[in-house]
């Protein structure tokens, strides 16, 4: 009977094969498995077996760097691994300038979402904000939104990157009709995903919007069509 090598992780990127007698294989051998579950585990459908379901709901992981910055509750930064940073309080899910996965939204003021529903404004797939006492699925206090895009939008691209700029702009205009949105893709922003040390509970108030992962062009026509019927509520009044 043929005997398969098991595979076992000695690391965080790194994967080591045993055989039935408790040997290494080969070194040549040794590496092409090590590239080959490195592969296989970055793969967002694999990585959901580990991580918890809200990493995977709520971060497009195809997209995120293998190191980016984060931050606890001090907010002091670090440069850090993937599987450290979907865990801290704070984190950035784009580092370069050169490279943008999202549309983040800063808001320094409560936000009532059930007026955002009803003004047809586009919604985040996460309205990450403080958990105040009676936190609902209608408000939520100086959350960070986070518009996941459908295909990252790269710095050297001017017209990509002037439509991504352009459709920044529009959103914050539209949303700042509600709030006070303090500022456009912040450095790091609330991670959805974060736990309390030591139990299953949410350490953010997280309210679900759209789970879809947008395109510039869908996300532009969705404004063109909001700012169009707000036009034609303001008239009517």
């Amino acid at each position: 009977m043929l005997l398969v090598p098991s595979v076992t992780k000695v690391g965080p990127e790194k994967y080591t094969l045993i055989d039935a007698n408790g040997r290494k294989p080969a070194r040549q051998e040794q590496g092409y498995w090590t590239r080959r579950f490195k592969s296989r585990m970055s793969n967002e459908e694999n990585l959901a077996l580990f991580y918890p379901l809200e990493v995977t709901d709520y971060m497009d992981l195809r997209h995120m760097p293998r190191w980016s910055y984060a931050a606890n509750e001090d907010k002091k930064i670090f440069w850090l691994p993937q599987h450290e940073y979907i865990d801290a309080h704070y984190y950035s899910p784009q580092p370069y300038r050169s490279k943008k996965v999202a549309i983040i939204l800063d808001i320094d003021s409560n936000l009532d979402v059930a007026r955002m529903r009803e003004m047809g404004i586009p919604l985040p797939r996460t309205i990450t904000g403080r958990p105040p006492h009676n936190a609902d699925d209608h408000n939520s206090c100086r959350p960070h939104l986070v518009y996941w895009l459908h295909r990252p939008v790269w710095g050297n691209r001017r017209k990509d990157m002037n439509l991504y700029n352009d459709v920044c702009e529009r959103l914050a205009n539209l949303i700042g009709r509600l709030c006070y949105v303090e500022r456009i893709n912040t450095p790091t922003t609330k991670n959805p995903a974060k736990r309390i040390y030591g139990t299953e509970n949410p350490f953010y108030h997280v309210i679900e919007g759209d789970l879809r992962e947008w395109g510039l062009e869908e996300l532009s026509d969705a404004i063109d069509d909001c700012e169009a019927a707000l036009e034609a509520e303001d008239a009517i009044c």
